[in-house]
């Protein structure tokens, strides 16, 4: 066996030093959309309007608000994230903070989260979650952050 040339170890460990760099760009990408969804499930659990709406695009924002004009009066997207969490069960709290996204689709800019890549602990009074007409979670790059810019 032939010990290798310094050059040719060189470039097999940069070759592998840039293989892991990429991924882990990638994969912090992915985490940080996750992120972004699971947070934002836990802070409408949990009532924290600010918190939710900070995690979403203007356009987020002025879906969840009009959402809220169908249950009640006009509202800001804090008060929204307010009267949601007033209209759902303490089970359904509990399965919003339990969530789990196991997948998100990224393409540039752009990321996707399908319904059935959300897994929720659902026990008990849990009809907010049957949805015969699921749409993705749709969510924009925002600097080094992802935000949320479609509730599906």
């Amino acid at each position: 066996m032939r010990p290798m040339s310094l050059r040719r170890t060189a470039s097999l460990i940069t070759a592998l030093l840039l293989t892991v760099a990429a991924c882990g760009k990638s994969e912090s990408a992915e985490a940080k959309a996750k992120a972004t969804v699971t947070g934002f499930f836990d802070d409408v659990a949990g009532g924290k309007g600010d918190a939710a709406c900070s995690r979403l695009t203007g356009a987020a924002v002025r879906e969840l608000s009009a959402a809220a004009f169908v249950m009640q009066a006009p509202a800001s997207c804090p008060e929204a994230v307010k009267l949601v969490n007033d209209q759902i069960s303490d089970d359904e709290k509990k399965a919003l903070r339990s969530a789990t996204v196991n997948r998100v689709t990224i393409a540039g800019d752009k990321a996707t989260v399908n319904d059935d890549d959300i897994e929720l602990e659902l026990k008990g009074q849990t009809g907010l979650f049957r949805n015969n007409n699921p749409k993705p979670v749709e969510l924009e790059k925002s600097g080094d952050d992802w935000k949320i810019s479609s509730l599906g």
